[in-house]
């Protein structure tokens, strides 16, 4: 058996979002049943708020605790509709054209709800607006710093005396491509931040799409012609030649070297066309296209279909492919930029607190930098958190379990004056997973009411203090999509937490209660009560998809009162076995 350590699976610190004070269970004359008080939160008034971080990590409104229950940019049409599922906060102004950010506030404002804002200096002047919780960082500066394409090599010689000549393949001389077409796109990953291309279901009147250039060739020499360009998996073979010599084919499995996206469906790389003797001076290269596209493999051919884009191209004398040097990957902000920006909010308003929010990526499995630097990132706030989406955002349901250690781990690199949030999803697809994929997963509308509930409470239970919800859909994008049955969840497990915030961010009795796996697991659980209070309760998720069992051993109690069934079980002194379907919660208030 693995007896689990309350002090590893619930971290001490990090900032709660809660409705305030509202109900817990009172003392009954009748066994079994849980009379709940009327909430009592705070909610904007008429006048500014002081909101602080307390003592365990809850967010304070002017001393009062709060556990805030937020919705991702959002515009002012979907208050009501994400109010009555349970939110009460709302994070990012901007989600429609022509909605202000005094106009979001105030909406916030009159619905009683509570709204967290970009700080930059156009909502400087709204610091002391009632509806204010906390400021925000611009999303997600951890993102990897996409930088514009440079060429790898030196013209008109390298280091090693080869001789190159570069030319870019959107300004020939003369072409007949179709330059309008749905592959014209712009993108820093582009050498010159654009291609030369064409999307037809035809052939021009002169039989071909042509391209004709005049290039200066800076010695004699045997030269081998690099293209860079949209491979041949998927589009057209082509034929290219100097000074009307004769047409030289690329097959069209030409292997693409150091591929990479330039937009949705588009991708481009280095493709080795073959060699050339070239004497100095003036050449005309010419390059042509009169085949159907390629359809993933060469024995697959699409009908009349014309597909293909040209960035540039590369005579070198050298025997090596021109691939880019490698480089370590930074962040497009880095954590002294973000520090940077801290101190200048604070100089503004030290009223309110700052919150950053970062990828997953600082978890080992998806890993693009170091501790260190997310360590830097984390104490250059006054709150950090994440966002991940299993199922919707990578087509792994069986990743759902992942939000435990991954919660875990940003409460282990965030300092203890930091609390840790969580975005989670809600939405019925995002743009990563194709909607067939997700029917043949089984979650034609996203994730699960099981799956939501379980990542909520284990955030919850590994540090997190807060529960936000990604509602957008993509393809066809839509601000909030959420499916029937995540209403429904969404609706029981926020009231859940609205009940229970006094004991969700009260201290922590784990001296009371022994939990001991027995099978499966692990199972993840806390212990607490709420300020005050001398009730304790036990939650539990089995944060793994399979079943689980545990043993609960209770220290002064007699009985675990289920709050989602009203069931007592007694428990004696050898305890009380629990078994958990995957990913089950279980809530309970002891006896």
């Amino acid at each position: 058996m693995r007896r689990q350590a309350l002090s590893r699976l619930l971290p001490a610190c990090g900032l709660t979002w809660g409705l305030g004070h509202i109900a817990f269970p009172q003392p009954t004359a009748q066994p079994g049943s849980v009379p709940v008080e009327k909430a009592i939160a705070p909610v904007p008034g008429k006048r500014s708020v002081t909101v602080k971080v307390g003592q365990r990590g809850e967010l304070r409104v002017d001393g009062k605790p709060v556990l805030p229950l937020f919705a991702w940019l959002q515009p002012i049409g979907n208050f009501d509709f994400l109010k009555s599922l349970g939110l009460n906060t709302f994070m990012a102004e901007g989600a429609r054209e022509g909605e202000t950010t005094q106009q979001f506030l105030d909406a916030l404002q009159t619905r009683k709800l509570w709204g967290i804002i970009h700080a930059r200096a156009d909502n400087y002047p709204l610091k002391s607006h009632p509806a204010l919780l906390t400021w925000m960082f611009g999303d997600e500066p951890d993102l990897p710093l996409r930088l514009s394409y440079t060429s790898p090599v030196k013209t008109p010689k390298d280091e090693q005396g080869h001789s190159n000549l570069w030319w870019e393949a959107e300004s020939p001389q003369a072409t007949n491509f179709l330059r309008e077409n749905w592959m014209n796109v712009e993108s820093d990953r582009l050498s010159g931040g654009h291609w030369l291309s064409t999307s037809a279901n035809s052939l021009p009147a002169e039989g071909a799409y042509q391209a004709q250039y005049r290039v200066e060739v800076p010695a004699t020499a045997d030269y081998h012609l690099w293209v860079r360009e949209f491979g041949k998996a998927w589009g057209s073979p082509s034929w290219w030649r100097f000074d009307a010599k004769e047409w030289q084919h690329t097959p069209r499995d030409l292997k693409t070297l150091e591929s990479e996206s330039v937009g949705k469906n588009l991708s481009v790389g280095w493709h080795p066309y073959g060699a050339a003797r070239l004497t100095e001076g003036t050449h005309t290269f010419e390059i042509k296209v009169d085949e159907s596209r390629t359809l993933g493999r060469p024995d697959a051919v699409a009908e009349q279909d014309f597909l293909f884009s040209f960035d540039a191209f590369l005579l070198t004398t050298g025997d090596q492919p021109p691939l880019s040097p490698d480089q370590p990957e930074r962040p497009r902000l880095s954590p002294d930029e973000i520090r940077r920006q801290y101190e200048a909010i604070k100089e503004v308003d030290a009223t309110h607190p700052v919150y950053l929010n970062l990828t997953s990526a600082f978890y080992k499995q998806f890993a693009k930098y170091d501790d260190d630097t997310y360590r830097a990132f984390c104490r250059a706030t006054d709150l950090v958190g994440y966002d991940m989406y299993p199922v919707t955002g990578w087509g792994r349901p069986d990743w759902v379990p992942l939000i435990a250690p991954v919660t875990k781990k940003l409460r282990e690199l965030a300092p203890l004056r930091v609390p840790v949030w969580a975005i989670l999803e809600c939405s019925t697809k995002l743009q990563w997973v194709s909607q067939d994929y997700l029917d043949r997963l089984g979650h034609s509308k996203g994730a699960t009411a099981t799956e939501l509930r379980a990542m909520v409470w284990m955030a919850l239970l590994n540090g997190a203090k807060a529960i936000g919800y990604f509602p957008h859909r993509r393809d066809p994008y839509k601000q909030c999509e959420i499916s029937d049955e995540l209403q429904t969840e969404m609706k029981r497990t926020n009231r859940q937490l609205v009940d229970l915030t006094p004991v969700i961010l009260g201290p922590d009795t784990g001296d009371s209660v022994t939990v001991e796996g027995i099978r499966g697991g692990p199972v993840e659980y806390a212990v607490k009560r709420a300020e005050n209070e001398v009730r304790t309760y036990l939650f539990l998720v089995n944060s793994t998809t399979h079943e689980a069992e545990t043993r609960v051993r209770l220290a002064k109690s007699k009985a675990l009162l289920d709050l989602d069934t009203n069931e007592r079980m007694p428990v004696g002194a050898e305890g009380v076995a629990l078994s958990f379907a995957p990913l089950q919660v279980r809530l309970f208030v002891l006896q």
